[in-house]
């Protein structure tokens, strides 16, 4: 097991390295049995987790947080298309009604 200082390590860096689908794959080919996949201890051991310097990981996460922002503002943002779309139709139908 590699230790690594505080200082060069953003945790929520390695947080994004675990959800992420690289790490699912590493976990996948990695995992034996048919219906119960199991996962070795030395398995887990000899996962690499890229490590680049610590203001890279911190660009890594702020990116990746941004875009769960966005997705979490997705379904607030379709409601607003929607009603917009709605008004659009509107107004458009109720000109073309008023000029016949």
């Amino acid at each position: 097991m590699v230790r690594v200082k505080d200082n060069t390590v953003n945790p929520n860096y390695i947080g994004c390295f675990f959800n992420s689908e690289k790490y699912r794959q590493v976990i996948s080919e990695s995992s034996v049995g048919v219906n119960n996949k199991n996962i070795r201890n030395s398995d887990i051991d000899e996962i690499t987790i890229p490590l680049p310097d610590i203001k890279k990981q911190d660009e890594i996460v702020d990116k990746i947080n941004k875009v769960k922002s966005l997705i979490q503002k997705k379904p607030k943002i379709l409601d607003q298309l929607s009603v917009l779309e709605r008004f659009q139709q509107t107004e458009v139908f109720n000109e073309k009604s008023e000029a016949n």
